[in-house]
């Protein structure tokens, strides 16, 4: 496995970005809402930090490594050129989390 690409999925609102982008065929809109990149209601510190984090965190790392490509003026992210290589892994971790759960 590469490890770069697990540190690319190793936080769960990355992993959402990706899950988000998974069946879409245009760009999706950002900021991403963050009801739904949080599980449940949070309060609006924790919602405003959420953010602050996406936007200076999450989403340079993913368009850095290519996985999402991010247009700040236009406001939308979409499939980078390596968003396929961590949908594929986190496809495979997720397959592995489920047939673990049966037995």
């Amino acid at each position: 496995m590469d490890e770069r690409t697990l540190r690319l999925i190793s936080h769960p609102i990355r992993r959402r970005i990706i899950c988000a982008l998974r069946d879409a065929e245009t760009p999706i809109e950002c900021p991403l809402d963050i009801a739904e990149l949080d599980s449940g209601i949070v309060r609006k510190e924790v919602a405003q930090r959420r953010q602050i984090e996406l936007f200076h965190i999450h989403l340079p790392k993913l368009d850095d490594a290519d996985v999402i490509a991010w247009d700040r003026e236009q406001e939308n992210v979409a499939k980078g050129s390596n968003f396929d290589k961590c949908r594929i892994l986190l496809d495979e971790i997720t397959i592995h989390d489920e047939s673990e759960v049966d037995h």
